[in-house]
């Protein structure tokens, strides 16, 4: 029982966390286009007047567009590399306390 608990906590932890941040993103993503984008402008581009769903759609591609990108490039990451910048700084731990203690 303890086991389905603990696996039910990470997948709830890591489920928050990713809404988090793609929300976070998407966000960013807005506040970027509405910056960088001005209506008329995009009026211009689209033939006709740009309306606030026009740059929650812009939002919104360029989050996926983005989230895929990330995913892709992750992918290409050598295995080896992963680990030692997840775990480097746990092992150089590990190996001081085991020569500390003998």
């Amino acid at each position: 029982m303890e086991r389905k608990l603990r696996n039910a906590g990470t997948v709830v932890t890591v489920a928050m966390g990713t809404l988090v941040f793609s929300a976070a993103l998407y966000l960013l993503s807005l506040i970027a286009a509405a910056v960088v984008i001005p209506p008329d402008f995009l009026a211009s581009n689209l033939g006709r007047p740009s309306t606030v769903s026009d740059y929650f759609a812009i939002a919104l591609m360029a989050s996926i567009l983005g989230t895929v990108a990330g995913a892709v490039g992750s992918g290409l990451e050598d295995d080896v590399n992963v680990r030692e910048a997840t775990y480097a700084h746990r092992e150089r731990e590990r190996r001081r306390t085991a020569e500390e203690e003998g």
